[in-house]
């Protein structure tokens, strides 16, 4: 499964989003979440590449190739059953069927996707989002705040993930989470990643590394992948890179 873009006649809320996304979620056992920097993170890392795009256009370009690296897991055999690809549903937007645009919240988002990698029946999703959304001990107009310090903003998204993870807890019996979570060697730029790497740790949910092989050395660490990122950008083709590398691999978190 892909969620994509939700066109609708009226404001849909992260609960009620999720409830329709639910069936999908439990169809199959066996269910794969892709982690890595897309929006906030994702942008700053091709800003200074791509000084000429804006940021909605950076985000289309990070979410096409991450699509089409999916697909390329898929068909090489790499990952098996239904994959979901976060923050697809718009660019940090929901738009509905008149043009108009409603804006979710950083925190809005985060806890939709906390809510896809715990695959929480939609009753308990919907008593998660309240109890999480109206914590105030977390500064949500902080975690999008790029002027503030990375270091001011780790904490609000730390408090956050406090309060997942405090929920999932309380509540593991009626948790069925996804079975692993994939993820882009550059994710640590991203805090909103970071953030759900942390959770599947917390959760047990095992973590692969996508690993590149070019030219005999391994594409993991950030400087090295985002360069290559680049040119296939550039490009806008994935294959300009894997023909070289020969097939993408996964490693296992330890």
């Amino acid at each position: 499964m892909r969620l994509t873009e939700f066109s609708s006649n009226t404001v849909i809320q992260p609960p009620d989003l999720y409830y329709l996304t639910y069936p999908s979620l439990i169809a199959d056992i066996t269910h794969t979440y892709f982690s890595g920097p897309i929006t906030g993170g994702g942008a700053i890392r091709l800003k200074e590449q791509f000084p000429s795009l804006t940021t909605p256009d950076i985000i289309v370009k990070n979410r096409g190739f991450v699509l089409n690296l999916l697909s390329l897991l898929t068909s090489q055999g790499t990952i098996h059953g239904p994959a979901t690809l976060p923050h697809i549903i718009g660019s940090r937007y929901i738009k509905s069927e008149n043009n108009n645009e409603h804006h979710w919240s950083e925190g809005e988002y985060l806890v939709f996707w906390s809510m896809v990698i715990m695959r929480m029946n939609p009753e308990l999703a919907s008593h998660f989002y309240q109890n999480v959304t109206h914590n105030t001990e977390i500064n949500y107009s902080c975690l999008t705040d790029y002027a503030a310090q990375r270091t001011k903003r780790g904490i609000e998204y730390q408090k956050l993930q406090q309060a997942i993870t405090k929920f999932a807890n309380t509540f593991h019996a009626e948790i069925d989470p996804v079975s692993s979570v994939i993820v882009l060697p550059d994710s640590q730029i991203s805090l909103g990643s970071t953030l759900e790497q942390n959770i599947a740790q917390e959760l047990g949910i095992p973590i692969q590394d996508i690993v590149f092989n070019l030219n005999n050395h391994s594409l993991k660490s950030s400087s090295l992948f985002r360069d290559a990122v680049f040119q296939i950008l550039l490009h806008e083709d994935i294959l300009l890179l894997t023909e070289e590398s020969g097939p993408v691999s996964l490693q296992k978190r330890k």
